[in-house]
Formats: structure tokens, sequence, C-alpha cells
């Protein structure tokens, strides 16, 4: 069957080569041959599907960079959405902090104070942001709505860094209400403070609430600080006394920096 095939197939190319030589030789009216005309014939076609394919493809590619530059300007749009919202969300919370603010003056209308809010807390430090243009120094007491926070320890532009009365290294001055009972308390981290040079004679209760005396020459006199917690005597001359802070943890959403005459140009 193959040897059959093989020299028709053979005489068939024979012949398509004859046509394509006699084709070559012939001439149409524009002058040019038949065969170019078949060429043309056959190309044109292929051109054709090459040519809506390759307009197919600039159209994706145009789809594409048009979706590119949407999804761009979605983003850019989101981005500013986003900005816009954290710029009204601290224009909030700065005026929220103004307004709880003012609170801790409320047992203070002889003192001015610099608003301020908390940025973040840890072992005892808080660092603060002013919400107001008045300069703040180191040394000037800080205090909540509930009584004294701690001191500024160190200042860099708007923001300060606090030392809570809470802190093992802190201390204050402090004294009953009536200033009969004088001594110091020392922090002890958490909320707890240790009093000291407290004597054994000396009419304290628990629950008794404990104010600045000002001989720290840091806190002006009068500012609430603690309620005693505990008492018991030891072998000194002095009692074992424990207080807790009334300047809670959760009392530190929004602080005032205390301005008084030890730094007259800050008011």
């Amino acid at each position: 069957m193959r040897a059959r095939t093989a020299p028709r197939f053979r005489l068939l190319l024979i012949w398509i080569l004859l046509e394509l030589v006699a084709a070559a030789q012939v001439y149409g009216p524009d002058g040019s041959s038949v065969l170019v005309s078949w060429m043309r014939s056959l190309i044109q076609p292929v051109e054709s599907v090459v040519s809506v394919v390759l307009e197919g493809v600039e159209a994706l590619q145009e789809r594409i960079s048009s979706r590119e530059a949407l999804v761009e300007e979605n983003l850019q749009l989101s981005r500013e959405n986003q900005e816009l919202r954290l710029s009204l969300l601290l224009s909030q919370n700065n005026a929220r902090a103004l307004l709880q603010a003012d609170e801790a003056l409320r047992f203070l209308p002889e003192l001015g104070g610099i608003p301020a809010r908390v940025l973040s807390r840890s072992s005892g430090l808080l660092r603060l942001e002013s919400v107001s243009g008045h300069q703040v120094h180191e040394d000037d007491p800080v205090i909540s709505a509930a009584g004294i926070l701690g001191r500024v320890i160190r200042v860099e532009g708007k923001q300060v860094w606090v030392e809570e009365l809470v802190r093992p290294s802190a201390a204050i001055g402090i004294q009953s209400e009536d200033g009969k009972i004088q001594g110091l308390a020392r922090g002890l981290g958490g909320i707890d403070l240790s009093l000291l040079y407290i004597p054994q004679q000396a009419d304290l209760s628990i629950g008794q609430l404990l104010l600045s005396s000002g001989s720290d020459g840091v806190y002006p006199p009068g500012l609430p600080v603690a309620r005693v917690a505990s008492i018991s005597e030891s072998r000194s001359p002095f009692l074992h006394v424990r207080a807790q802070s009334l300047a809670a943890p959760d009392d530190l959403r929004a602080l005032r920096i205390l301005v008084f005459s030890r730094n007259p140009e800050a008011e």
C-alpha cells in the first residue's frame, strides 16, 4: 500500500511544482505574476488574523494600564482618607484631653496648668504630649483628676517624660490634712507608696488622706497624694506605713503639667 502511495505523492509534488513554475511565468492585468497573487491570497488572511490579535493585545494592555492607574488612584485616595481620619482622630483626642485635663484642676483653681495627653506608660514612666504651646520644664509637677502623679524628668519639644510617684526612685514630702503629721513617701511600684519617718505616736488611721507638704522643693503644698492603706509598729521610732497613690493607672488618659511661681516664664 505504501509502495503505491509513494509514486502518487511524488507525481503530486511534481505537478504542484510545475503549476508554481507556470504561475510564476504568467502575469495578470496589473503586471504581477499569478504566483505572487496566490501568495498574497494566502498571506492576507494570516495578516488579518495577526492584525486582529495585535489590536486585541494593545486593547488589553490599555485596559491593564487603565486598571493599574485606577488601582493606584484608589490607593492614593485610601491613604489620603486614612491620613484625614488620623488627623481628625488626633484633633478629637486633643479636644477630649483638654476637657478631661480641665477636670484635674477642679480642686486647684489657684494653679495654672498645661494640658497633656498620655502617649505611653512603662515601668513607672509616662510619655506625654503637651496640647498647648506653653513651655514645660524639668521637675514640673504632673497631676491627674485624682491627685499628684509625678514630675517631669525630660523634655523634648512637646513630648515630655514623667516619673510617677510610685516608681522606686521617686519620693515626695507628705503631710496629714491638719499638717500635724509630716513624712516622706517613696515609690514601691504598682500603686503603693512607703511612708517614712512617721513617729510611733502619730495619730494615723487607715484611709486617711495625705497631701503634699512642699518640703521636697518640687511639689507645691496641699495637693492630694495618697490614702493610708496599712499601719504596723516596728522596733524603730517610726511606724511601718503603706499608702496607695490616688493617681491610679486607669486615670491617666489626660493630665495637667502644673505651672506655678517656680517657673514664672511658663505662665
